[in-house]
C-alpha cells in the first residue's frame, strides 16, 4: 500500500528536473488520480470532511489535468512539487504505522 503514496511523491520530485512537457502532463494525471482517490478514502473513513480530505482536495485542484492551473514560473511549481511530495510521504508514513 505504501507504493500508492510513494509513486506520486517520486513523480513530483522528478518534476523538479528539467523534463519535457509531456512528463508534466503525465505527472498531473498521476498526482490528480492519486489525490482524488485519497481524498475520497479519507472522507469515506469518517463520513465527514477532515484535514486529509481538504489537503488532498487542494492537491486535486492544483494538479488538475483537465482545467490546469498555470503559474508560468518553474520556481513556484518547484515549491508546490516539494510540498505535494511531502504530503504524500507524510500520509504514507502515517498509514504504514497505522497498518502495523
Amino acid at each position: 500500500m505504501i507504493w500508492f503514496f510513494l509513486v506520486p511523491a517520486i513523480f513530483l520530485l522528478l518534476g523538479l528536473a528539467d523534463m519535457p512537457i509531456g512528463y508534466y502532463t503525465f505527472m498531473r494525471i498521476v498526482v490528480f488520480l492519486a489525490s482524488a482517490f485519497l481524498a475520497l478514502v479519507s472522507y469515506k473513513e469518517r463520513d465527514k470532511i477532515d484535514f486529509w480530505t481538504v489537503v488532498f482536495g487542494l492537491v486535486v485542484i492544483l494538479f488538475n489535468p483537465i482545467i490546469p492551473v498555470y503559474l508560468h514560473d518553474k520556481d513556484a511549481w518547484a515549491v508546490f512539487d516539494v510540498i505535494g511530495a511531502l504530503i504524500f510521504i507524510i500520509k504514507g508514513v502515517l498509514v504504514s504505522k497505522k497498518l502495523r
